[in-house]
């Protein structure tokens, strides 16, 4: 009987102990956080154009997903989808330059994963977008434009 118990409390403890383990990738996405008024001195700008992408007339989209910690930090940066290598390389670069540091930490109480979508397209020549097509090819409901001019 005593054995019984001894085996049963050590496959409860090693039971628990791989269930304690917090692993991002089994983090629900955030979807929509932005939007909510606890964000408002969050200062999130557009990607920079890619040169190379507005010389080639290329217009493309990137969805990224991260992690922002109750310290106001970003991590597991990822993409999820990209139209192009050079949007998503852009994406990836300005979350980083966002104005975290300006957010009151401890906002968050844990670490939330969240994605952000980035359409990059080029102004028409009467001024206008178009983005209805690229807007198939990336996931995500947080929309940030990056809008380029025509090169050479």
């Amino acid at each position: 009987m005593f054995i019984r118990f001894v085996v049963v409390t050590a496959l409860l403890s090693i039971s628990g102990c791989g269930s304690s383990f917090n692993n991002d990738s089994d983090m629900q996405i955030a979807r929509g956080e932005f939007t909510t008024a606890k964000w408002k001195g969050l200062e999130r700008f557009a990607a920079k154009y890619p040169v190379e992408a507005a010389k080639n007339n290329v217009q493309g989209c990137a969805t990224i997903e991260y992690v922002v910690t109750p310290e106001n930090k970003i991590t597991d940066i990822r993409v999820v989808s990209s139209s192009h290598d050079m949007f998503a390389e852009s994406a990836q670069e300005v979350i980083t330059k966002w104005n975290w540091s300006k957010l009151p930490k401890y906002i968050l109480t844990s670490d939330l994963k969240t994605q952000t979508r980035f359409e990059f397209c080029l102004r028409q020549d009467d001024g206008t977008c178009q983005s209805a097509e690229k807007e198939k090819a990336c996931p995500g409901r947080d929309v940030i434009y990056s809008v380029g001019q025509r090169v050479g």
